[in-house]
């Protein structure tokens, strides 16, 4: 039988501001114009996906049975037929880590090449990023993950247009205590308005620095989650200000209750895992 293998890398966004379609379109083109701007990065964790042949969808994580909207709507879109999808990756799910982009890009990659190459990657990178803007799990995760590195995303939308930073190779320590529904934040029109106010002052400093440092990022970033209350009542909150405490930098994964520090410190009430930048972006292996 044959089967597709391919590698995507995980992501991580430190800022982002919001460019939400202002009424339900479907149309991929107009899709496209919307996303977000702000701070992310590819990092050394990947989603793997297996792909071969079956008469109806079938996906797993992690070798359970998993249904996500953005798989769903990805491999619509894409016209790919049945399809069988064994996902693995060593990142939860819902986490901030782009684990949906990731699994979406590589259900309608593996599922193209199966299927005989039918559509360009562009267009396919496209289509990953309309299912996330219409199931409303990510905005910019899928540009960050088909460009790779540490990127100022400075328009929303695909094509990409973006300002690289040299932090290929540094280790950021995430320490995760569990997920946030990225799709509640994004529906709350008031939140977004001040996300996305905050997200104007933060990318503003950003660009007054011109070459900023990964803890000039990592101050401005939790500055950020701080001013848009996306910090009140998480377990990353209050483990951030014990690290800022002890000398270090952290800030808080975009969107998961998960803390992002350039210092490693013992904390029984989270999974560690130790992370590098990477310029890294998807594969077929």
């Amino acid at each position: 039988m044959k089967k597709v293998t391919v590698k995507i890398p995980c992501a991580v966004s430190f800022i982002f501001k919001a460019f939400l379609p202002p009424i339900k379109i479907e149309q991929q083109n107009l899709l496209a114009l919307y996303g977000s701007t702000g701070v992310g990065c590819t990092i050394n964790k990947f989603v793997y996906a297996e792909a071969s042949p079956a008469n109806t969808t079938q996906v797993t994580f992690n070798k359970k049975v998993l249904k996500l909207p953005t798989i769903e709507k990805a491999l619509k879109m894409a016209d790919i037929g049945g399809i069988k999808l064994k996902l693995k990756s060593d990142l939860p799910l819902s986490c901030g880590f782009g684990i949906s982009g990731a699994a979406t890009l590589a259900s309608i990659i593996s599922g193209n090449r199966l299927y005989g190459n039918r559509k360009k990657s562009a267009e396919l990178i496209r289509i990953a990023h309309n299912a996330e803007i219409l199931a409303g799990t990510g905005l910019g995760t899928v540009v960050t993950q088909t460009t790779g590195g540490f990127l100022l995303k400075t328009k929303p939308g695909i094509p990409a247009e973006y300002k690289s930073f040299s932090f290929v190779g540094r280790i950021i320590y995430a320490y995760v205590f569990g997920p946030i529904a990225t799709p509640k934040i994004l529906s709350d029109s008031e939140k977004i308005s001040n996300i996305n106010k905050n997200a104007d002052r933060a990318i503003s400093e950003i660009v007054k620095i011109g070459n900023p440092g990964l803890s000039d990022i990592l101050e401005i970033s939790y500055n950020f989650c701080r001013n848009t209350n996306l910090l009140n009542n998480t377990s990353a909150g209050i483990l951030i200000e014990k690290i800022r405490k002890k000398g270090g930098l952290a800030t808080m994964a975009i969107l998961g209750d998960v803390v992002l520090s350039d210092m490693k410190i013992s904390d029984n009430k989270s999974k560690i895992y130790r992370l590098k930048i990477v310029n890294e972006k998807a594969e077929i292996i």
